[in-house]
Order: structure tokens, then sequence, then C-alpha cells
């Protein structure tokens, strides 16, 4: 592969990485009061532009050093040791209605978290994507889903001190309980 090949299949990479440094630049421009040990508005930018430059990072270095002939004859005897694989036209036409299904699944998520809260609707987010994902152990689907929304409604409320909508009628108290139960005021 010729420098030229390389420096095309990691230019997006650089792009993206750009843009990250870009907005890292800025996240480190907020103005606010800081709060005795209590983390600013720039950490969570801050933590996912990080996460975005190491993708970045890993990304250009798999596509200036991978994508060989050999790596994708290996691909295509794996595929054929798993079994008889569709054609990527027909896995591709099978997955698009998954594909809607997740998108509907976080217009859903954005619509209804005001009204039933966060951990409810955070819940119901988690269970159908792990369902939309093909799995189909619904006690485990289940289990995950309910650990998942209460890690994340305690490290929210409790470790970055962000307000999550409560609900209205009955999921407010059922986010006040969790709030109680977790030692959030």
């Amino acid at each position: 592969m010729t420098a030229a090949e390389r420096f095309r299949r990691t230019f997006l990479w650089f792009a993206i990485a750009s843009g990250a440094l870009l907005f890292l630049y800025l996240s480190g421009q907020f103005d606010y009061v800081p709060r005795r040990n209590r983390p600013g508005p720039d950490l969570w930018p801050k933590l996912v532009l990080f996460l975005m430059l190491a993708t970045c990072a890993a990304g250009a270095l798999v596509a200036w050093f991978g994508g060989t002939e050999r790596d994708a004859d290996l691909a295509k005897a794996l595929a054929n040791r798993a079994g008889d694989e569709p054609a990527p036209e027909a896995a591709g036409a099978k997955r698009l209605p998954l594909a809607l299904a997740g998108i509907a699944a976080m217009v859903a998520y954005v619509a209804v978290l005001p009204l039933i809260g966060f951990i409810p609707a955070t819940f119901a987010l988690m269970f159908a994507m792990i369902r939309i994902g093909g799995y189909r152990r619904d006690g485990v689907a289940l289990a995950i889903a309910g650990l998942g929304a209460l890690g994340f409604f305690f490290v929210f409320q409790r470790i970055v001190y962000v307000s999550l909508p409560l609900g209205k009628g009955p999921f407010e108290a059922v986010a006040t309980t969790a709030m109680a139960l977790m030692g959030v005021r």
C-alpha cells in the first residue's frame, strides 16, 4: 500500500481529531465559579472528547497499518467457517429495519423522558436496544436494563451532580424513592 493510499484512509480520522481538539480547547473556556469538591461543567465534554481522540488515534493506526488483502481473506475465511453468510446486500437490507427501530427507540426516549423520568425511560431504552440488538434472554436483558438505569442515575446524581428529569405523578415517586435510597438530596 502506498503512502498516498494510507493518507487517504487516515484522513477522516485526522479531520475528526482536529474537530475534537478544537472543541477540547473551547471546553476549557467555560466561564463558571468552581465549587469545592465538585466537577465543573467542563468535565463531561472533556471526557467525551478525550475518548474521541483515543478512538481517532486507534482508527488512524488501524487504517494506516491494517486493511491488507490478507486481512480481507482472513475475514472471508472466518465468515465461511461461521456458516453460510448472507450476501452483503441481503445483510444490509436485513439490518435496515433494526437500525430504524434503534432510531425510533432513541426518539421515543427523548419524547417520554420529561413525562416518565430518567429511570423508567432509560430502563425502557436499554431494554429496547438490547432486544433490537438481537439478545433474546428477557430475564438477563431486564436485569441489565434495570441495573444500567440505576447505575447511570447514581452516577449522574451522586457523582456528577446533574439534575435529571424525575417524571410526573407516580414516576416522580419512583425517582424520589431511588434518590432517597441512594442518599441523593
